[in-house]
């Protein structure tokens, strides 16, 4: 899939999953200008998991009134918290979306730091444990670094998504395979 013939709209928690995703993209070869927006303002009044699952399909209505539809992706990332990666994505906030439209659903077990967790440490096998949270330790990591390193990861010979936190190789596996019915 060549990512930089699309234009994207993140919908998102707050900021820390923004910038993520947005430095995952522009390694990909996306263009910030003009290529990728946030929906909505960040950061957000009250819950972001509320405002995400709550905002969501009028982000998609919008997405589908554009006349250049097919040449736009929406992106949504909501933290599981303590739910399972199935029950967050499977949330019937999300049921309106037809698997033709072009969205990604992105669920990070407890949030966006847990990913940044394993990013940044040495020992990647003790920091694929997703049992318990680690949003206050690593909030103020450069996320837009971190997701371009995770997209330069996903190139190299050693990859292995197996070796990943779960929710992180379920994401991956989600997006990669969102990414083919693109490119069909």
């Amino acid at each position: 899939m060549s990512y930089e013939k699309y234009q994207y709209t993140i919908l998102c928690e707050d900021r820390n999953q923004y910038h993520f995703v947005r430095g995952w993209l522009e390694e990909r070869g996306v263009s910030s200008r003009g290529k990728i927006e946030v929906y909505g303002d960040l950061p957000h009044p009250g819950s972001g998991k509320d405002y995400v699952q709550g905002h969501f399909e009028m982000a998609l209505n919008k997405l589908r009134s554009k006349q250049s539809y097919q040449k736009r992706v929406l992106i949504v990332v909501v933290d599981a918290d303590n739910e399972s990666y199935d029950q967050a994505k499977n949330n019937s906030a999300f049921s309106c979306s037809a698997p033709s439209d072009n969205v990604f659903i992105i669920v990070p077990r407890w949030s966006i730091e847990t990913w940044v967790r394993w990013l940044s440490e040495q020992n990647h096998d003790e920091a694929r444990d997703e049992s318990k949270s680690c949003k206050t330790k690593y909030n103020e990591a450069p996320f837009k670094k971190l997701g371009k390193k995770l997209a330069e990861f996903m190139r190299t010979a050693a990859y292995d998504a197996s070796n990943m936190p779960d929710s992180l190789e379920r994401a991956i596996l989600d997006v990669n395979g969102k990414i083919k019915s693109l490119a069909a």
